[in-house]
């Protein structure tokens, strides 16, 4: 097996033990995935990545990687499944920069960009500048996406982004563009919440008033306690 071939395995084990809810067994990967890198010099890791990266855009080697995983952990995956893990690899290695940065730092990159499934929607703080230019400072938004496909909204501000290509129109909110993939959004957000009825946060997107209201108050609250620590 190539390097390139081994680096994505580990990367598929991190990815399936996050879509399976099994946090110990993700923090273990990631620390074996360190320890493989660590064994190898910073030029050799960034080759290694690259590699990969063409490597995932070969659909065909992803589903073999992700059912040989699969069957090794005896885990039965839905085609479902299949694809949010398809997705979560190809984005994650894919975005990856390989530029700059130690081994670790870049494998903490691509973990960071491991999003959680193919199509999701949570509410995500950002204060980045490409945003707070527009927003004035950081707070939570409402980020759903499908592949790379996705739309910021800045129930707050009035914003809706989106990605690159696409005409996107709205009652209420003004367009904007944002020359960022789902990933790497993903990736400088700094807590996630999913949007599930546990939550208080399933609520169609067209209900702003109430997405108003409730980001209004979860962002007071995680100001007041940033500022405490």
């Amino acid at each position: 097996m190539t390097k390139a071939k081994e680096f994505i395995e580990f990367v598929a084990r991190i990815a399936l033990d996050r879509i399976t809810g099994s946090s110990e067994r993700t923090d273990e990967g990631i620390r074996i995935l360190k320890e493989w890198v660590a064994q190898r010099n910073t030029s050799e890791t960034k080759s290694d990545i690259a590699d990969a990266k063409v490597k995932v855009s070969e659909k065909s080697t992803i589903r073999n990687i992700v059912g040989k995983i699969a069957n090794k952990n005896d885990q039965k995956l839905d085609n479902n499944q299949l694809d949010d893990l398809e997705f979560s690899i190809m984005s994650s290695i894919s975005s990856a920069s390989v530029s700059e940065g130690s081994g670790n730092e870049l494998v903490d990159e691509i973990v960071k960009q491991l999003m959680p499934g193919k199509s999701r929607s949570y509410i995500i703080w950002l204060d980045v500048d490409d945003i707070v230019d527009v927003c004035g400072e950081g707070r939570y938004f409402h980020f759903s996406y499908d592949g790379e496909s996705y739309r910021l909204r800045d129930y707050i501000g009035g914003n809706i982004f989106h990605q690159p290509g696409v005409r996107v129109t709205d009652k209420v909110m003004k367009a904007i563009q944002l020359n960022m993939k789902a990933a790497e959004i993903w990736k400088l957000s700094k807590w996630q919440i999913r949007c599930t009825k546990e939550y208080g946060l399933y609520v169609s997107v067209s209900q702003y008033d109430e997405w108003l209201q409730r980001l209004l108050l979860i962002t007071k609250v995680a100001t007041k306690v940033n500022n405490e620590r």
